[in-house]
Formats: structure tokens, sequence, C-alpha cells
């Protein structure tokens, strides 16, 4: 992709010919069309394979320089320690909405701290393969000490009461 740029007789920086400083200078009574231009290409790193087809007759290709980034879930945290007593509730926990409705209707209020507007969920969401619902039903470590953490943070007294009398009872 090629731009064509001008030296700006103001400034001495190079600025886009027809972008809205050259029009700016033109109003200001500037005489643009005499400048000598530059024509500005942008940069690609080629491997050494692209560059041996470029010499063929063939049409030349850039190469995507960009390196594989390792896959991860979309809700993983980016800082996670490997050793922290939650590490992967992220991705088993009921969002709002589809997922904590569907967990309150297969496993009921045992799987919510404040059943009521079904917030701080202790199990894992249900997965919906091939069009099948599963739901475990069973209470996780990893989102109790979760709930326990965010319901201090939040100051919930009576949720965070609640999370510390289950951890004692499953011993997480």
């Amino acid at each position: 992709m090629a731009v064509t740029k001008i030296r700006s007789p103001k400034t001495g920086k190079l600025i886009k010919v027809n972008g809205t400083t050259y029009k700016n200078l033109e109003k200001d009574g500037y005489s643009l069309s005499k400048t000598p231009r530059v024509r500005i290409t942008k940069m690609v790193k080629v491997s050494p394979k692209l560059r041996d087809a470029s010499k063929s007759k063939s049409s030349f290709k850039t190469a995507n320089t960009r390196k594989p980034t390792k896959r991860t879930s979309k809700r993983a945290k980016k800082n996670e320690p490997r050793n922290s007593p939650t590490r992967g509730w992220a991705t088993l926990s009921p969002q709002k909405g589809r997922d904590r409705h569907l967990l309150k209707r297969k496993c009921g209020d045992k799987c919510f701290l404040v059943p009521e507007t079904e917030a701080f969920p202790i199990c894992s969401k249900c997965s919906t393969k091939s069009g099948k619902v599963s739901c475990t039903c069973k209470t996780d470590c990893r989102a109790i000490i979760a709930a326990k953490v965010r319901a201090s943070e939040w100051k919930y007294e009576n949720v965070k009461k609640a999370a510390e009398k289950i951890s004692r009872n499953l011993k997480c």
C-alpha cells in the first residue's frame, strides 16, 4: 500500500497529500502543488521461501510474520498464577443469564449462595453437547473460594460466612 506524502512547509514533517493538514495548509495560502512528493510503501518481512518464489514469474505474496499464540479460553485470566486456589474456575463458572438459569432449573437452589438472584454460583456450569444437557450438580471448591473472596471484596458478610461454613464442611 503506497501513500503519497509531502514535507509540510510549516513544520517540516511529512503529511499526507489531500489529508486534513494538507487541506488546512492550502486554506492558509501555502502553495503545495510545487512541493516534491514522496511515495511511501509499507515494509513487510518476507521469509526466504517467499523470496525465492518472488524470483519466479508467479505473483508476489507477503508472509504472515505473526507468531501463533497459545490457545486459551476466552474467559481465562491472563495473570492467574499456576498455584492459585481458584485456577480454572473462570472457564467452568456459569455466566449470568442462560448458564445460570439452566443450572438453577436442573440442580436447584443448592448451587447458589444467593439463589433468589442466582448470585455466587458454587457448581460448575452445565454442558450442552449435541443438544443434550448434562449437569454434575456438585459443589466445586474453587467456586467456594472464589465466592468467599468476592463476597469479602464487596462486603457481603452473610455470603462470606456461608461460604466459609461450606468450605469447612468440604475441607476446601
